[in-house]
This record gives structure tokens, C-alpha cells and sequence, in this order.
């Protein structure tokens, strides 16, 4: 019979071999399973969306109407309805979605578009099917340009018989205090609370308006302009050019470029920026000849 027994530096260097082995296997086994988890993450995405596609033919009538509205359902509404499995979890913590997640329902043309608001929400309160329901008209998060005017774009609350609620109160908040409205003056933001109450029972959504000023100054620069040598000591680069703004603030306006009194072909660029760090260039060129 054979002696198969191992020396040390055999056995040291298989030890050494297994060790590579399960350096390069276990991150790979590791990929693996995460993309696994991310792949039924999805699935489960799809699986909430198909419930809001459910809830959508079934409450057709206050779908949107016109091209680009909006409006926000959660997920603890669709529970609530049967459209989707009150356990529905996130595969990668294994934990349930939130009942106040988000899915956004938007025409687009002649279809819908069904989209759940990944990372919304975070509350897992026990759901009461005797609550009345309360569902957002337009997104829960919105942009409006400084001094454009806000439109209220409302709710609709239902009593759980499926009955329109009319009276919704609405509270309107501005670091932490309470405001009679949207003022667009001020780049701020707002979170306004809409509560309905059925049965001494309260069902409410936020909405945040956040006021931006996203939109460049407006600058204006003479055109172009031949000058002879003997006119360019003279001459103003600054004549004629002005620069406003929608945050009716004025503009910083900076000149680059040169100028000087040998005939040539020079380029001068004007640049407006605003208190919001927008901005806008326009090049003028100057002959002298």
C-alpha cells in the first residue's frame, strides 16, 4: 500500500491554495446573492405597480385627465384595497415596504405611467380599513420658480363606502410654522398637510413645495461694432448692456476680454449671474480698423 501522508510544506501549501480559492469565491458568491436580492427587489417594484395599474381601473374616474398631470397613491391605500399583498417586502432587508411609499400615476398622452418612489415613506402603522383615504392630485414633491404663481392642485378623500369627502383640512407649514399661503418670493420651502376625518377618524398626506430659482439671468449686449482707432479710448464697454433677472434682484454683470487701440478683431464676453449662482454669456466683436 502507498503512503499518501502529507509533508508540512504540502500541507502548507495546499492550506495556502484552499485560501486563494475562497479569496476569489466568497465576493463572487457575494455579487451573486446581492444581485439576486436586487433582482426580486424589482420584481417586487413591478408587483406594486401592477397593484396601482389594478387600483387605476378601478377608480378610473379621477384618473388624471389632461397630458403631464399627476397624481400620488400609497402603498397602504393599495393594501387597503386588496391590489397588493398586505406582506409585501423589501427583499434586500427583508423587511416590509412602508405603507406610506409612494406611487406616482401620470398621464402621458394616451397611457399611464406607474411609478413607485423608491426610498419614500417609512412608516409601518397597522392599517384600518374603516379609515377614509385621502390621495394626492399632482406630486407630493414640487419645484416652483421664484414669483411664479403656485397652483393648488388639491386632493380627493373618500370615506371608506367609497364617498367623496368634501371637507379636507389644509395646513400649510414653513419652518415649522404655521403660514395662510405659497409665497414664491422667497426661496424656501413649504409642506402642506391635508387631513380628512371620517368617523372621528384622520387619514392625512403632505405635499413639499420647494421655491427655486433655476432660471438665468437675461442679459442684453449691443451688437457687434467696427470702431477706427482713434474712437477706442473712448468707448464704453459697458454702454447699452444690462442684465435682469425673475428674482427681480440684479445681476453681477463681468466683463472679459481686451480691447486695445491697434486695428485687429476683438472678442468681449459679458456675463450676468444672479444671487442663485445662475448665469448668462453673450461674446461681442469689436473691429477696429
Amino acid at each position: 500500500m502507498k503512503n499518501f501522508a502529507f509533508s508540512l510544506i504540502e500541507l502548507l501549501a495546499v492550506l495556502m491554495i484552499l485560501g486563494i480559492i475562497s479569496i476569489i469565491a466568497i465576493p463572487t458568491l457575494n455579487s451573486v446573492i446581492k444581485e439576486s436580492r436586487e433582482n426580486l427587489y424589482q420584481i417586487q417594484l413591478n408587483n406594486i405597480a401592477t397593484g396601482a395599474k389594478l387600483w387605476g381601473s378601478k377608480n378610473f374616474a379621477i384618473l388624471p385627465e389632461e397630458d403631464g398631470e399627476v397624481i400620488t397613491l400609497t402603498l397602504g391605500q393599495l393594501k387597503i384595497g386588496g391590489f397588493v399583498d398586505e406582506n409585501i417586502q423589501d427583499p434586500r432587508t427583508k423587511k416590509l415596504f412602508p405603507n406610506d411609499l409612494e406611487i406616482t400615476i401620470k398621464k402621458v398622452g394616451n397611457n399611464y405611467e406607474y411609478k413607485v418612489i423608491e426610498g419614500s415613506g417609512g412608516i409601518n402603522n397597522d392599517l384600518d380599513y374603516n379609515m377614509p383615504t385621502i390621495i394626492l392630485n399632482g406630486s407630493p414633491h414640487e419645484i416652483v420658480e421664484i414669483y411664479d404663481e403656485y397652483i393648488e392642485k388639491g386632493v380627493i378623500a373618500k370615506d371608506p363606502s367609497g364617498s367623496i369627502i368634501e371637507d379636507v383640512e389644509v395646513i400649510i407649514k414653513s419652518n415649522n410654522i404655521v403660514v395662510d399661503e405659497i409665497d414664491t418670493s422667497k426661496l424656501i420651502q413649504y409642506k402642506i398637510t391635508y387631513v380628512a376625518t371620517y368617523n372621528n377618524k384622520q387619514a392625512s398626506v403632505v405635499r413639499t413645495i420647494t421655491i427655486k430659482d433655476t432660471t438665468p439671468p437675461k442679459l442684453t449686449v449691443p451688437g457687434n461694432i467696427v470702431l477706427a482707432v482713434s474712437e477706442v479710448a473712448d468707448f464704453d464697454v459697458m454702454e447699452g448692456v444690462d442684465a435682469t433677472d425673475n428674482s427681480l434682484q440684479e445681476p453681477l454683470i463681468t466683463v472679459s476680454g481686451t480691447l486695445s487701440p491697434l486695428p485687429g478683431t476683438y472678442y468681449v464676453t459679458y456675463m450676468a449671474t444672479d444671487d442663485s449662482g445662475n448665469t448668462t454669456s453673450m461674446t461681442r466683436i469689436i473691429s477696429v480698423i
